[in-house]
C-alpha cells in the first residue's frame, strides 16, 4: 500500500477529515510525513512551537505536563486513530504539553501551514 494509500485509510476514519472533499484530502496526504518513533522517544515538548497537527496511525502516547513542583502530570491519552497538536496549530500558541511514545508509534505529520491554509 502506497503512503497515501494508506494516509486516506487512516484519516478517514476520522469525521471531521472524512467529510473533506477528495481533492482536500489528496492535498492533505500530499504534505503529510509519516513518522515512527520508539517506546519513550518525545513527539514534542511542551512550550515548543506547534508546527505539525499529528494523527496516530498506530501505538499509544500520553501527554503529560509538568508541574511546579516537579511532578508529571498526565493530560491525556491516544490511541489510534487519534489527531493531536491541532488546538496549538488553529489557536496559534505553543504545544500545552509534551506528548511521548508509550510504546512504537506510527504517525503522520501534516504541517501547520497545510491546515491553516486549507481553512
Amino acid at each position: 500500500m502506497t503512503d497515501t494509500a494508506r494516509f486516506l485509510k487512516t484519516v478517514q476514519q476520522l469525521p471531521w477529515f472524512a467529510a473533506l472533499h477528495g481533492a482536500t484530502q489528496n492535498g492533505l496526504a500530499r504534505a503529510a510525513v509519516q513518522r515512527s518513533y520508539n517506546s519513550g522517544q518525545v513527539i514534542y515538548v511542551e512550550g515548543e512551537p506547534a508546527e505539525f497537527v499529528y494523527i496516530l496511525e498506530s501505538g499509544w502516547v500520553k501527554a503529560v505536563r509538568m508541574t511546579r513542583t516537579g511532578r508529571e502530570q498526565a493530560m491525556l491519552f491516544l490511541r489510534p486513530v487519534d489527531v493531536f497538536g491541532h488546538i496549538a496549530v488553529l489557536t496559534g500558541t505553543t504545544y500545552p504539553g509534551t506528548v511521548v511514545a508509550l510504546e512504537p508509534v506510527s504517525a503522520w505529520a501534516i504541517p501547520a501551514s497545510v491546515i491553516l491554509d486549507m481553512i
